[in-house]
């Protein structure tokens, strides 16, 4: 197994610790587009195997004409594959505890205020936060790819959207194909505030990350080190 590091923003975060979340969706940053890959009959949809690897199978190709066959191409996932650890990276900070008398790590999605001398405590961008201060830890379950616009009403749900926006977008009126397809609107909504309107009107290939969750208070205890390679 490997251990990785995957970000989330605030809200991706409370809604794992919810127990809402199990899948996430990340751009695949490869080119896999004709004109200058084209899929073969037998290859025609990229997957992604045990290792987290992505394969197709492709040509290449000159003004529509084929010229020869190019192989199979592979890209790694950068979450790694079937069984592999994620450590979650979020927005945090260090505190003095003076009624442990230790600095401790707290973290934006837990609820209340913090201050320090100087008012208001300045938060941290997940990104710097190291992996000794991660308390969320998640195994791979499942990857995929897919174009973003093809989830389903069910992976839209394990996206983890806030059920209190679910409520508001059906009783309003919002939503013009009703309840059955509500997630999935909403997750359109989130995808766009986090990537841009563009991201959506691309289509892009995404990795489809299916995850379960280990332990929410560090790293878990019944993993042996030893067999894992950082």
């Amino acid at each position: 197994m490997k251990e990785l590091p995957i970000l989330f923003n605030t809200e991706m975060v409370q809604a794992i610790l919810a127990g809402r979340k199990t899948q996430t969706r990340r751009i695949l940053k490869a080119d896999i587009e004709p004109p200058k890959c084209v899929f073969s009959e037998h290859d025609a949809i990229p997957h992604v195997n045990e290792h987290g690897q992505l394969l197709f199978r492709w040509h290449t190709s000159l003004n529509g004409k084929e010229l020869k066959e190019g192989g199979i191409y592979k890209w790694s996932c950068p979450y790694g594959g079937l069984g592999d650890i994620l450590y979650v990276r979020e927005t945090w900070q260090t505190t003095y505890d003076e009624t442990r008398g230790m600095w401790k790590h707290i973290f934006k999605s837990d609820s209340g205020y913090w201050y320090d001398d100087d008012g208001p405590l300045k938060w941290k961008r997940a990104i710097h936060m190291p992996k000794s201060a991660a308390r969320i830890w998640l195994q791979v379950t499942g990857i995929r790819v897919e174009r973003v616009q093809d989830i389903s009403e069910e992976d839209a749900m394990a996206e983890g959207i806030d059920p209190n926006y679910i409520a508001d977008l059906t009783c309003n009126g919002e939503l013009h194909d009703g309840p059955s397809h509500a997630y999935w609107a909403s997750f359109f909504d989130t995808w766009q505030a986090i990537n841009g309107i563009d991201s959506w009107e691309n289509n892009p290939w995404v990795w489809v990350v299916s995850f379960q969750v280990l332990s929410t208070t560090g790293r878990p205890k019944n993993m042996e080190k030893e067999n894992i390679n950082t």
